[in-house]
Order: C-alpha cells, then sequence, then structure tokens
C-alpha cells in the first residue's frame, strides 16, 4: 500500500552547472586576451592631443620657472617592507607648463622631530622627465634610512632643467 519513494539520481545537474562555470570563464579569457590584452597602451606621441600641441620656442624655454611649474600634487613616506629602516616615499607630481618639459628634476626631503627640529635633510633626482601638461606617481623612492623619532616631513622641488619634449 505506501511504497518507500526512491530519490532521483542528480549527478547530471552537477556536470551541467560546472560545465556551464567552465565555458562562461574561457569566454571571459577569449575576450580578455582578444580585445584587452592585445592593444598596445597609447604613447603620447600618438595621441591627437599631444599632435596638436605646440612646441617650445627658445624664449619659453629660457623664461621657463619650475619651482612655479612642477608642483606635488600628493606625498607619502612609508618604510620599506623587509626591514622597515629605508624611508619610501611615494610622490604625484604634475608640470602644469604646456609647452616645456622639465628634466633631472631634483628634490629635497627633511625630516622633523615632535617639537618641529629638522632631524635631517637629504635630495635626490625624480627617475624620468616630466612632458608638458604631464602628471607621474614615483612609487617606491628609496630616501636612504628613516630617521629615528621622525613624526613629520617634507619633500620639495629645488631645481629641474627645461627643454622641448
Amino acid at each position: 500500500m505506501f511504497e518507500t519513494s526512491q530519490p532521483e539520481e542528480n549527478s547530471k545537474t552537477g556536470l551541467i552547472v560546472g560545465g556551464a562555470i567552465v565555458v562562461i570563464l574561457a569566454a571571459f579569457g577569449v575576450f580578455y586576451f582578444t580585445y584587452l590584452a592585445g592593444e598596445p597602451a597609447a604613447t603620447p606621441a600618438a595621441t591627437p592631443a599631444a599632435a596638436a600641441q605646440p612646441t617650445a620656442t627658445p624664449e619659453d624655454i629660457a623664461n621657463a620657472n619650475p619651482m612655479l611649474d612642477l608642483q606635488i600634487l600628493s606625498q607619502d613616506v612609508g618604510r620599506d617592507t623587509q626591514t622597515q629602516t629605508m624611508a619610501m616615499w611615494n610622490v604625484r607630481l604634475s608640470n602644469r607648463n604646456r609647452v616645456v618639459a622639465y628634466r633631472n628634476i631634483q628634490y629635497e626631503t627633511n625630516y622633523y622631530d615632535s617639537q618641529r627640529n629638522l632631524l635631517s635633510t637629504r635630495g635626490g633626482t625624480f627617475p624620468e622627465p616630466m612632458a608638458p601638461g604631464d602628471q607621474k606617481t614615483f612609487a617606491q623612492l628609496n630616501d636612504g634610512l628613516f630617521p629615528p623619532g621622525t613624526v613629520g616631513y617634507t619633500i620639495e622641488i629645488t631645481s629641474a632643467e627645461a627643454g622641448q619634449p
């Protein structure tokens, strides 16, 4: 009269779901390698804005002022991940001049204690030039040993060479 019900075997359901996931991942992989990974990065010379950019005249270069044109947008100092003894700077720099490029950009770092006494002053050079209107982030600039007792710090641009882009 009463029969025990037998559960249906759904072993094929798991295979179907697994197969669908594999197909979707494969489709995303094909899309990535076909459309995104194969495109070269745009170079400043290849962009239309750079092509329309005027060139710097000798007068522009002679009148260039790196202290006004180059601006530090953000700055942060931390310690290296391995020994925690080296001062590592992350700096975002902008060239506000629209026709003059800068190279050999020199900077100076200052470290202060809690009473704002100067502990250490150092200097260095940013590793890349700045094209007109360019913004770059210089990450992990090694500034030597982190001075003990440092609670404040500054970085400022001290000089740069103006020239053609």
